[in-house]
Formats: C-alpha cells, sequence, structure tokens
C-alpha cells in the first residue's frame, strides 16, 4: 500500500476509503491529457514530466483548468503510480488471520488497502453519504422510478467493469420496497440515497474495516446519526455526509465570533462526546478512558456502571468492531452500542 505507513501510529477514516469508486482515477492519463491542452504543456504523456511547465504558469491559469469526469467518478485524485501506491500482485498470506472464510476474503479485492493491521483503525460513516449527489430538486421533490433507473443504470457504468446488467438488476431489486404497490417521489428518492450511499461509501469502508479487524487489526466503528438542528437542505432523519466535521472540529463549543451558530444543547454534548472518543483514540488507540474533569464520586459512579463521565453525562463503553459480532456504536441524541 503505502510505504510510508511506519509514520502512522493510527488511522481515523471519516467517510471514505481507497475502495471508494470516487477516490481513486482509475484513468490518469486522460487527466493528464486534458492539464496539457488545457495549459499548453505538451510533451509525451507516457514519460514527460508536465510540472516543469506547470511551474512557470500563473495560479489563474492553474485553476482555470476543468476536468469533466464521468458522473459518480473523481476528477483530480490520487492513482495507482507504482512509488506509493501499488498494484496489488498477489495476495497476503493467510497469517494474522482467523474463521473460515480468512483464506477467500483476506486475500480478495481490497485486502491492499487494508495492509496496516499493526495500526489502530476507526471507521465512520454519516446516515447518508450521497445527498451530493442528487440536485436540490430531486432532494426537495423527489422522483419517478424511470429516473431512478437512469441514476443507477450511470452509477453502475461508471462504477464497475464486469456484470453491469447483473448488477444493475440486483441493487434495483434489494433497494425496491416490493410491499408498496405504488412508489411515491420521495420513498423512491430515498431508495436511490440508499443504494448510492452504500454503494460508493459505506460498503467499501466497511470492507475495509472488516479486513483490517480479519487480519488482528484493533478497529472502532462509529456511525454518526445526529442531526443538527438547522439545514439548507431538505432529507429525511439522520445525518448527511459532512454534518459530522463540525462536531469533530468542535465548533459547538465555540461561543461567538466567526462560528457563530445556533447550535443546541444536544449539539452541543454530542460534540463533547465525539471529540472525548476521537481525542482517547488519537492518543492511546482506544476511544474508552477517563476524563480529566470529571470529578471522582462522578467517576466512581460511572466506572460501576460501565460507563465514562463526559462533562456530568456518561458514555456507554465503545467496544472493538470485529469481523463475528460487527459491533459499532451510533452517536446522536441517544447513542450506544
Amino acid at each position: 500500500m503505502m510505504h510510508e505507513k511506519k509514520l502512522l501510529h493510527r488511522v481515523i477514516l471519516l467517510s471514505g476509503s481507497g475502495l471508494s469508486p470516487w477516490s481513486i482515477q482509475r484513468d490518469p492519463l486522460a487527466v493528464k491529457r486534458a492539464v496539457a491542452v488545457h495549459t499548453g504543456c505538451h510533451g509525451n504523456l507516457f514519460d514527460d514530466d508536465l510540472a516543469p511547465c506547470l511551474r512557470l504558469k500563473s495560479l489563474d491559469q492553474l485553476l482555470s483548468v476543468k476536468i469533466e469526469s464521468p458522473r459518480f467518478l473523481p476528477g483530480f485524485a490520487p492513482f495507482v503510480d507504482g512509488t506509493i501506491l501499488l498494484n496489488p500482485s498477489s495476495g497476503p498470506s493467510s497469517a494474522g488471520t482467523s474463521g473460515p472464510s480468512s483464506s477467500t476474503v483476506a486475500t480478495s479485492a481490497g485486502f491492499e488497502m487494508a495492509d496496516f493491521p499493526e495500526r489502530d483503525l476507526m471507521f465512520s460513516l454519516t446516515s447518508t453519504e450521497s445527498y451530493l449527489d442528487l440536485s436540490a430538486q430531486d432532494l426537495e421533490f423527489g422522483f419517478n422510478e424511470s429516473r431512478r433507473d437512469r441514476i443507477l443504470r450511470t452509477y453502475v457504468r461508471n462504477s464497475y467493469y464486469y456484470h453491469l446488467n447483473e448488477i444493475f438488476s440486483t441493487l434495483k431489486n434489494e433497494y425496491t420496497d416490493w410491499e408498496r404497490p405504488t412508489q411515491n417521489p420521495l420513498s423512491v428518492r430515498d431508495a436511490a440515497l440508499d443504494v448510492l450511499s452504500d454503494g460508493h461509501t459505506a460498503a467499501p469502508l466497511i470492507r475495509i474495516g472488516y479486513l483490517h479487524a480479519l487480519r488482528g487489526g484493533k478497529t472502532f466503528f462509529l456511525q454518526f446519526h445526529h442531526q443538527t438542528g438547522e439545514r439548507d437542505f431538505p432529507m429525511r432523519s439522520g445525518s448527511v455526509r459532512g454534518e459530522d466535521l463540525p462536531y469533530v472540529l468542535g465548533l459547538p463549543l465555540i461561543e461567538g465570533g466567526f462560528f457563530k451558530h445556533n447550535y443546541s444543547l444536544t449539539d452541543i454534548a454530542v460534540s463533547k462526546v465525539l471529540i472525548h472518543y476521537l481525542s482517547n483514540f488519537a492518543k492511546r488507540g482506544d476511544p474508552n478512558g477517563a476524563v480529566p474533569n470529571a470529578s471522582a464520586s462522578e467517576a466512581k459512579n460511572a466506572q460501576q456502571k460501565g460507563k465514562e463521565v463526559v462533562d456530568g453525562g456518561d458514555t456507554p463503553y465503545w467496544d472493538t468492531y470485529d469481523t463475528i459480532n460487527q459491533l459499532y456504536l451510533e452517536l446522536g441524541e441517544r447513542f450506544g452500542i
């Protein structure tokens, strides 16, 4: 995977992994060709380095370069270069894995992105990772099944190589509520959001966590389910991509100034709990741990209940994710394993 992994002690993946179709540029030469055309830095696409020519261009010229990438796929993005990101040549050995599926799962597609079992891993998802894939009109009013099928066909065509019709049919079947005789536009919208969210973010990320745990790595799985009170987009309940970031950064805890926002007391509590877990994980590789500003009596009472104190409240013990039980922590107004 990466030679620099020895420099890292722990890894936190928020809403993404190297297995997502939007994370790796599969056709870097097409991007290089587009940059060459827009900037006039021509040469041999395979052998010539465009960097010396690009350094002579102004910032405006560089920022004006636009890459027309297929829908659901990236423009400028990392790619397998043979130095930093390597093409897998063979599967890993079965050492460090356990269970009857080890020889199959641990050596199948994606193992190279989870090749760091000696490093602790925390990975996190929001409730819906795909709301940016739809327009504001689609989100507000929904759409019919014909438009849903066109969106899914485009996603399948651009994200997979083989068995496209079979994949499309399977997704359509699995994400349709067949108990409803007719589908209303909003339910069709929600089903499309689910399949896109699961396909391009959730499933690839969970696979990384699964492979990491399978090879003996210490792994923690979080679902950030909390919904901010004020939103500028219509959605069902639950969180959306990026909604966890203000809480990770502690913005609800900042009073006034540039970050002034009508955060509720619940928002503040969620941010405190999340920072508590993340900081403990970053320090020790375990999100569980004592809180310095908790009183002795609070800490003792919480310890007796198997919980921890966070500014007067208590948090559940966050158990590790493994391939059998697959436990995860759901963080929202009510949270727990």
